[in-house]
């Protein structure tokens, strides 16, 4: 069954991380204050439908730290009032990590799921968006978050604010959030760690508020080694044996839309004119391309796909077609560019 949202009530959307954490927290503080309004959430899985606003029903704040994509959808209409947290993307990895004690790759992927809604949010005067490195004070932004919640300025709604929730912001954060960590220090993460989530996951908090935008890219190693699953790909693989997928993943997310898809690759001088597959996996195929080297050397392979369903990780398979006795193939990166 699907929730219904009227344009009575408001959707408060952020990836897990401390500055969404201290805001979820302080809409449920408001929420719990007020006899006309109600908590609810929304989740990945869950779709959600606009209905007419109905006088006998409560006003309803729904939180998702991972917006349906239905929900993007209603998000992307203008017709509901909407506040969005963005924390930075290296320090919410590191909190995912720390605090759930899931692995690097775990986190990564779970902050790109989340991220599928910020096209959304770009341009769109529905949203009051709070990004974690401009924001403002804890009280600014609590101030335009009363508003945002249609519950105004005056006196009385600002002493619903307890004293916790106006300090300066990183001072609120790290008074009120376990595992607050000040930006900048990667705590747990390697510095390799860090640079893979400027590369994977900045760009597409960007897509919230910029037009120009950097593409997303997928390092070597975040592919996993088909002779070898589940670990890591080598810098240069051996081509020896039966044709086979030779690097596959990183099951990471996109925002639904066309994109351009460039993949960087090495082959050695053996594989002359050996045919490659590379395809794009969701729930089903969604793309495929054919290489056919020529010679030694580095080789850029560019083909454009159409993504509609981005709530399905996406699994990039690279194969050779063709057994071989010898040879290598080194995978450099894969961007993805939106058209």
């Amino acid at each position: 069954m699907a929730i219904k949202l009227s344009s009575n009530d408001v959707i408060i959307i952020g990836a897990p991380g401390v500055l969404s954490v201290w805001g979820f927290d302080l809409v449920r503080t408001v929420a719990r204050q007020l006899s006309d309004v109600k908590l609810a959430s929304i989740d990945w899985t869950d779709e959600v439908e606009e209905v007419p606003p109905d006088p006998q029903e409560l006003r309803t704040f729904y939180l998702s730290q991972y917006p349906s994509p239905s929900l993007g959808r209603l998000v992307r209409s203008e017709r509901l009032p909407v506040v969005a947290f963005i924390d930075d993307p290296v320090d919410a990895v590191r909190y995912m990590r720390e605090m759930l004690s899931c692995n690097f790759i775990e986190a990564i992927r779970a902050q790109t799921a989340a991220a599928t809604v910020y096209t959304q949010l770009r341009d769109n005067r529905s949203v009051a968006l709070f990004d974690r490195s401009s924001a403002g004070s804890a009280g600014v932004i609590a101030a335009r978050l009363l508003e945002q919640l249609r519950l105004g300025l005056d006196t009385t709604a600002e002493k619903r604010l307890p004293e916790k929730f106006s300090f300066p912001l990183e001072a609120a954060l790290s008074r009120h959030v376990a595992g607050y960590a000040p930006l900048g220090r990667i705590g747990s993460l390697s510095a390799e760690e860090a640079a893979i989530v400027e590369q994977v996951l900045r760009p597409m908090l960007s897509m919230a508020s910029s037009q120009n935008i950097d593409p997303i890219c997928w390092p070597s190693s975040v592919f996993l080694f088909g002779d070898q699953p589940d670990k890591h790909a080598p810098p240069k693989a051996d081509l020896t044996g039966p044709a086979r997928v030779i690097f596959y993943g990183p099951y990471f997310h996109l925002p639904a839309g066309r994109w351009r898809v460039r993949m960087v690759i090495s082959f050695s001088d053996d594989p002359l004119g050996m045919p490659f597959s590379v395809e794009v996996h969701g729930s089903a195929l969604i793309a495929k391309a054919i290489i056919q080297p020529k010679g030694e050397g580095t080789f850029q392979v560019t083909f454009s796909m159409n993504h509609e369903r981005p709530q399905d990780a996406l699994e990039l398979r690279i194969r050779n077609e063709e057994g071989a006795i010898e040879g290598k193939v080194s995978l450099s990166h894969v961007q993805l560019i939106p058209e």
